[in-house]
């Protein structure tokens, strides 16, 4: 005996094992063997060898004629290697064989007539080839000790054989993905040990008796996979499909033309792990009673026409893991209640007749990660927050429905995202700034919405990014023109009146006049600003310094704040005052503070309530430095410059760094901060030394 599978073994199988000649074993699967079946080896299975097995390998080459003179050998696996040519059919002489796997190769031609001889068989596997023909009517009667018989993936054609249900031993049946056609055989239901059974994708039809051929199967006490989709079925489902046994764990109908209900009586198969009756013209509604199913991880009812409202029974399956019902007639809301399914990876609700809003508890599932989408329904209202909770959600199509409000920047949390369409909604405002965080996507789709602001320059750097469309929305400002803007192919922007310039091909007119006029504008805006805040602190200096005047020369007898009365954690008064001035300073000098963006929303009415906070407490500072200006005691003041031209000179040294950071011109070729970023002030004041309006100029 010779074991070596499932290692990584390379090269040929060696010429010298021919040596061994009382070898029984040889067991090489699951290695990376290469090349052909050495003829050397005749020499083993001309004498004791019992078992030889190669399969899932790289051999080549065809199957070599002398393993016909096995004459002991009852396991043949030759299966997933690279063989071709024809099945030999001097393998009818391996009078002893019970398992012969030929399975995934690339064979050709028939089934040699005297493999149908090996009454021994236990196990015949030749699915996956390229071979042909008509399987021979009394197949059923040539293996009576037959248990597998694998016929799938190959081009056989004819009817199925009417004589398989005498082999009564069968376990397991597959004859999917061929061309047989005709009706199935009656008494299927005398396979009373069969566990799976695969008719699908062929060109099957139904008798007279329709569908009811299903009910022949619930002698098979045993049975976990019936599989009779793609054909051509007609009928309806009958109720007595609830007397199948509760093992069964696979039903598969999908693509028919099976019409009618679905049985509430489905129920009862609380064993179902997988329902599948898509592509059909099934009408009605789903069950309620579909939600007792707590084993059901796949559902697959779309393109069909069922109605009515989604159950929200669904929500109590909670080990579903795909729940497919896109391309029916289904109405009303999406149930909460989907959200008490946790494992859920894919939902589809596509091309329906939803309505209302995303529920939060749907959307927020954190187990979506093939595939969510909601595209074609009436759904409202904005798209939740909990959207970002989707983090390794790989696909998002929310198109066409009436979507509104702002796309949410939790969605930059959703790092896995290859595709995101929004398309056809009514989203507003600017895109985020946050989305660059998805450098991932290869699809994004925003058109036809009623987004504003500018493309954000980061697109730029989305290098596997393959289809852009912002087309139909209100976007100005310049078109970037680095990363995928270089390729028109691949971008789509039409329908934004105020863009202006990226690549020549785009056939956009220049930026320059009127990014001119929106300089212009805004530095007017800035101006007035100035101004006013630069004669608020004159103002406020000058109010200060006559109050503290009249005050010294009346020699108030009120106790003025002296260090020893000030005591703030060992400080002077004159030393808080500098600290509290020069944090003040920078505070009120803050470059992000006049931004492009900020101003713009001063002056389109747009400014946030935290940047609203923001300008009354820079104002509220601006009031304290006035008062600052004059820290001195009168007395103190009497013996230096003059106050009023102290002051007036702090004052007005203030008044000029503020009027040279607010009126700085923005950068030529893009408008500012145009991804939602902050650019460097033209002034800072990081390159400054800090200015103290309550020391003296010299």
């Amino acid at each position: 005996m010779l074991v070596l599978f499932n290692n990584e073994l390379r090269g040929e199988i060696p010429r010298n094992l021919s040596s061994c000649v009382r070898m029984q074993y040889l067991y090489l699967q699951y290695n990376r063997l290469s090349g052909r079946i050495p003829d050397e080896l005749r020499n083993l299975v001309e004498r004791e060898l019992a078992v030889f097995g190669v399969s899932v390998n790289d051999l080549t080459g065809g199957i070599p004629s002398w393993l016909g003179n096995g004459s002991s050998l009852t396991d043949l696996d030759l299966g997933q290697n690279d063989l071709r040519g024809r099945i030999p059919a001097e393998l009818g002489r391996i009078s002893k064989l019970e398992n012969l796997t030929l399975h995934y190769n690339n064979l050709i031609g028939h089934i040699p007539f005297s493999v149908y001889n090996l009454t021994s068989l236990v196990s015949l596997s030749v699915g996956g080839n390229n071979l042909h023909g008509e399987i021979p009517p009394e197949i059923g009667n040539y293996f009576p000790h037959l248990r597998q018989l694998y016929l799938s993936e190959n081009r056989f054609s004819g009817q199925v054989p009417h004589s398989l249900p005498n082999a009564t031993g069968l376990e397991e049946l597959s004859l999917t993905s061929n061309s047989f056609s005709g009706n199935v055989p009656a008494n299927l239901g005398n396979l009373r040990n069969l566990t799976r059974i695969g008719f699908g994708n062929n060109q099957l039809q139904t008798g007279p008796d329709g569908l009811s051929f299903l009910t022949d199967f619930t002698n098979c006490t045993k049975l976990k996979a019936l599989d009779f989709g793609h054909n051509k079925f007609r009928g309806e489902i009958p109720a007595s499909i609830a007397n199948l046994t509760n093992t069964l764990q696979v039903l598969l109908l999908g693509s028919n033309q099976i019409t009618g209900n679905i049985p509430p009586e489905i129920e009862k198969l609380n064993g179902l792990q997988i329902l599948a009756i898509y592509n059909n013209s099934i009408s009605g509604e789903i069950p309620h009673g579909i939600g007792k199913l707590q084993n059901l991880r796949y559902l697959h009812l779309w393109r069909n026409k069922i109605s009515r409202a989604i159950p929200s029974s669904l929500g109590n399956v909670t080990q579903l893991l795909r729940l497919e019902l896109q391309k029916n007639q289904l109405e009303g809301d999406i149930p909460p209640r989907l959200g008490w399914c946790r494992q859920l990876q894919l939902l589809t609700l596509s091309d329906n007749n939803l309505n209302g809003t995303i529920p939060n508890e749907v959307i927020g599932l954190s187990s979506l990660s093939l595939y969510f989408g909601v595209a074609r329904n009436s759904l409202t209202g904005p798209l939740p927050l909990e959207v970002g909770n989707m983090s390794k959600i790989v696909h998002v199509d929310l198109s066409d429905n009436r979507l509104t409000g702002e796309i949410p920047s939790t969605l930059s949390q959703c790092l896995m995202l290859l595709s995101l369409n929004m398309a056809g909604n009514l989203f507003e405002g600017s895109i985020p700034p946050s989305l660059r965080t998805l450098i991932g996507l290869q699809y994004l789709n925003l058109s036809r919405n009623r987004l504003s602001g500018q493309i954000p320059i980061y697109f730029e750097n989305f290098t596997v990014l393959e289809a852009l469309n912002l087309s139909f929305n209100s976007l100005e400002g310049e078109v970037p023109q680095e990363g995928i803007f270089r390729d028109t192919k691949r971008i789509s922007i039409i329908g934004n009146k105020k863009l202006c310039g990226g690549i020549k091909e785009l056939g956009l007119p220049a930026c320059t006049v009127h990014d001119t006029k929106k300089r212009r504008k805004l530095s007017k805006l800035k101006l007035s600003i100035t101004i006013s805040v630069s004669f608020l602190i004159g103002l406020t200096c000058f109010i200060v310094v006559v109050y503290w005047r009249r005050k010294s020369t009346r020699r108030s007898s009120v106790a003025l704040p002296t260090d020893e009365r000030f005591q703030k954690d060992g400080w002077t008064l004159h030393e808080f005052v500098e600290a509290a001035l020069h944090k003040s300073l920078v505070k009120i000098l803050d470059p992000s503070l006049l931004s492009t963006e900020y101003l713009v929303g001063i002056s389109n009415g747009q400014i946030s309530d935290a940047d609203m906070v923001r300008f009354e407490e820079t104002i509220a500072d601006i009031m304290r430095i006035g008062v600052l200006c004059s820290a001195k005691l009168p007395i103190e003041q009497s013996y230096e410059d003059p106050p009023f031209f102290t002051t007036f000179l702090a004052a007005s040294l203030i008044s000029f760094t503020f009027f040279l950071v607010a009126t700085a011109p923005p950068p030529i070729k893009r408008p500012p901060a145009r991804d939602g970023h902050q650019r460097r002030a033209p002034y800072s004041l990081a390159l400054a030394p800090p200015l103290s309006p309550v020391s003296s100029p010299s």
